[in-house]
């Protein structure tokens, strides 16, 4: 399956770059550049200055009363521990052009609060919280607004939480339209999960509601409009504690100058403006972007960024059709200067072959089309020759992509291919082409409307005859559509003979997924030529797990570490940290719906804040549980029997030459997924032991580690329950050798050695490279295929063969221009 990746931030990249190149036309400002040296940092002191509550403005949409035609009701359902929950506090909260957007209301007798949204908000998250227990929220995006069915939310509160205390310090006296969160750090929608909102501030402090425990990279924010976003440092709830933290208030700075086109003429089009933080920035202690707006320059080209802080930052100005603007600056109050141009794109060639695949012949006369994006106008077109060739001259975008090349012929089964840099030369086979319809509902009938529904290609060919088809394959297609008012959706000229699964992105709006064809028990369908299939996706929403541990004679177990793994909704093991009071559960939210088969490993924890004046136990209780299905739109309720248990191996590390290998991983796994994997890093002597495999003595399992920075490796076999074993990691494999242009004349200055996860970049001013890649995991690794390539240049596979020590020279590598 694809990776989700419907992020407002990252549309906002793309469509403001999309026709845009990486590299400015002018040389960038670099930091040394800048007869500014980055400030020093302030020492803290107490705040002279308070903010009184009463001075405090609330948010500019004070009311839910706006004179409009449309209106968008939002219904919140708050329980507590599945109980409807009444005087609960729900907060709904955005960020417009136009300033924050605060809405706050308390539940009814039957846990229910009622918003009616009169303007279009692009996302917005609802909180809800109480005294007696931590705030629980939940994003929501891509709604409909016209005359759309309420969007209906639900938020079962379980943890009792823990308070963080904010101080303001060097704070001004008055913060217009002031509002502070804490928020995670960003998520797969890219945006940072926020966990409370408030307004409320006693002098320079505020003192937020409870939140969730067992946290991590969690920070205060605090907006206004005449101050620049604030952050505090990182911190977490891991230890259960209430904490103070401490946000350095930052002075109100503007940023303004001229902006041009390449030819000296006033560039007078809307471009959007970015800021992100560098080691240098202060006060910002965030990763990602903390400052983004649409510019307007007047007829003579001057623009004017307000709010930002004082310190130095990455800059980034995009605009339609162009390359953007990059460069590192230090910005100082009260007003900084910078001059820039805009350039354009250089198009890259692009080239392919249109083939028939009834009968594997080139076909003449098939428009070729380039577009940005799913539905986007194509923006290129052509036409294939007589051999089924065709040429185009993309625009990069962001990071490589230069959109997708698209196949809608009448006849055939529409294509849709994402373009990337190495996809210089593409095949694109035309199949018949079938219809398939159909109805997003729940189990209840309920229609399911505005949702994106993803039709993603399992299997193609005739009954008897199908092959597989991975996502990197050419014959790899999916198509994409939303659901109507009455939840239908439709997708026309679909390849076919062809099998088909289905995903949805409901859990980023209406809570609703699917479950995953990959376990067998999704959604698929199988598409003949010339027909419609009706086919109705039943959606539902993922349920929850509540845990608790105790030991074998029933008393309970308060601080463990737990690692869990669901499948088929997640293929990585995630890891908990668990520190409760006596009988309570623990509860979290399944990642996606159906029927998902748990797993999970749970370590007893003696530590807490000060565990390292603790004397460690040898022999800490250990739970393992395998195979456990639980199930949607419940709680599923886990009980772990902490026991003694012995370890899997213990043993030494050794590198190459002998020393003992240092804070390296060593993990070990068995194959069909009989039990989770373990993993530990091994001490400064290389001694390691590993423990937590559901394995009885003499049983095999997997062993395996490796260093990514030197690139050494070891794998093998070994018997569970195995005492005192040693290993010694195996020396990485050394290619050498020489890149030249088209003749032995023109060595290569800028190429890339080996292919996918295992390729290295090189800018060199003879060619010369020593390309070093770990060993396979299996066989001997000393022979394999090794790819060569640079701008505008064939790549070039080259065979190689280690000797005794490891390394091969591959000689002389000549790469050819062309297409």
């Amino acid at each position: 399956m694809c990776k989700k990746f419907y992020s407002l931030l990252v549309i906002v990249i793309f469509l403001s770059t999309f026709f845009v190149g990486c590299k400015p036309q002018e040389e960038p400002i670099a930091l040394e550049d800048i007869a500014l040296k980055a400030p020093k940092e302030v020492k803290k002191k107490k705040p002279v200055r308070t903010i009184l509550k009463e001075d405090v403005k609330k948010p500019e949409v004070k009311s839910e009363k706006v004179n409009n035609k449309f209106a968008q009701e939002v219904i919140v359902n708050v329980t507590a521990e599945n109980v409807p929950l009444t005087g609960a506090t729900v907060n709904l909260a955005s960020k417009t052009s136009a300033g924050n957007v605060v809405f706050e209301k308390q539940t009814d007798t039957s846990g229910k609060a009622k918003f009616v949204l009169r303007q279009l908000l692009p996302f917005f998250y609802v909180t809800a919280y109480s005294k007696e227990y931590a705030a629980e929220n939940k994003m929501v995006q891509n709604y409909s607004f016209k005359k759309s069915p309420p969007v209906t939310i639900n938020l079962n509160l379980k943890n009792k939480g823990m308070i963080i205390t904010a101080i303001l310090e060097y704070a001004p006296d008055k913060i217009d339209d002031f509002s502070a969160r804490i928020e995670q750090s960003e998520n797969q929608t890219g945006f940072p999960k926020i966990f409370i909102i408030t307004t409320n501030i006693t002098e320079n402090e505020i003192i937020f509601p409870p939140i969730p425990t067992n946290l991590k990279n969690l920070r205060v924010c605090i907006n206004g409009k005449n101050i620049p976003a604030c952050y505090s440092k990182s911190f977490d709830t891991m230890d259960g504690i209430d904490k103070t933290v401490f946000v350095e208030m930052q002075k109100n700075t503007i940023l303004s100058g001229t902006v041009k086109t390449t030819d000296g003429y006033p560039f007078t089009n809307t471009f959007t403006a970015m800021v992100y933080p560098t080691d240098l920035s202060k006060g910002i202690h965030r990763s990602g972007l903390v400052y983004q707006k649409q510019v307007f320059p007047d007829t003579y080209g001057s623009y004017e960024l307000s709010g930002l802080a004082e310190g130095v930052f990455k800059i980034y100005f995009g605009a339609f059709g162009l390359k953007p603007f990059e460069t590192n600056l230090n910005i100082i109050s009260p007003e900084t200067t910078l001059d820039f141009s805009f350039s354009k794109i250089t198009a890259s060639s692009f080239g392919g072959i249109v083939i028939n695949g009834l009968d594997n012949q080139p076909i003449e006369g098939i428009t070729v089309k380039a577009a940005a994006w799913h539905d986007r106008p194509a923006y290129v077109s052509c036409v294939t020759d007589q051999d089924g060739k065709f040429s185009l001259e993309l625009k990069e975008s962001h990071n490589g992509f230069f959109g997708e090349i698209v196949v809608d012929e009448p006849g055939f089964g529409k294509v849709i291919k994402q373009m990337r840099k190495e996809n210089k030369y593409i095949k694109i086979i035309l199949s018949q082409c079938g219809n398939v319809i159909g109805k997003v509902m729940t189990k209840s009938g309920k229609a399911i409307a505005h949702e994106t529904v993803r039709m993603e290609i399992i299997e193609k060919g005739e009954p008897g005859k199908t092959k597989r088809v991975y996502y990197s394959s050419d014959e790899h297609v999916s198509y994409q559509t939303r659901t109507d008012e009455k939840g239908n959706y439709e997708f026309l000229n679909v390849a076919a003979p062809a099998k088909y699964g289905f995903d949805i992105y409901g859990k980023f709006n209406s809570g609703y997924s699917l479950p995953s064809y990959h376990s067998g028990k999704g959604f698929t369908v199988e598409v003949e030529p010339d027909k419609t299939v009706e086919y109705n996706l039943i959606v539902q929403k993922p349920g929850t797990i509540a845990f608790k541990g105790q030991d074998a004679k029933g008393n309970p177990v308060l601080k463990y570490d737990f690692t869990y793994q669901l499948r088929p909704g997640s293929y990585d093991a995630q890891t908990r940290h668990v520190n409760v009071s006596k009988g309570e559960w623990n509860y979290f939210d399944l990642s996606s719906c159906g029927e998902n088969i748990f797993s999970c490993q749970a370590k007893e924890n003696s530590g807490g804040i000060f565990s390292f004046l603790k004397p460690k136990k040898k022999n800490l209780l250990l739970a393992i549980t395998n195979g456990i299905t639980v199930y949607a739109e419940t709680t599923n309720y886990i009980t772990l029997i902490f026991t003694q248990s012995k370890p899997n191996l213990t043993g030494r590390l050794f590198a190459p030459n002998g020393s003992p290998a240092k804070k390296i991983s060593i993990r070990a796994w068995v194959n069909g997924g009989k039990s989770l994997p373990i993993a530990k890093k091994v001490d400064d002597e290389g001694y390691f032991e590993l423990q937590g495999l559901n394995l009885k003595e003499g049983e095999i399992m997997n062993v395996e580690a490796s260093s990514w920075e030197d690139k050494t490796h070891i794998y093998t076999n070994l018997p569970s329950g195995a005492k005192d074993v040693e290993l010694r990691l195996r020396s990485p494999i050394k290619i050498t050798g020489k890149v030249f242009l088209d003749n032995l004349d023109t060595p290569a200055k800028n190429f890339t050695i080996g292919e996918g996860y295992n390729k290295q970049s090189y800018n060199s001013s003879d060619g010369v490279f020593v390309f070093t890649m770990r060993r396979p995991r299996k066989g001997s690794g000393n022979k394999g295929i090794i790819a060569n390539s640079t701008d505008n240049y064939l790549s070039e596979k080259v065979k190689y063969e280690v000797d005794k020590d490891s390394v091969c020279d591959v000689g002389d590598i000549i790469l050819k221009s062309g297409n």
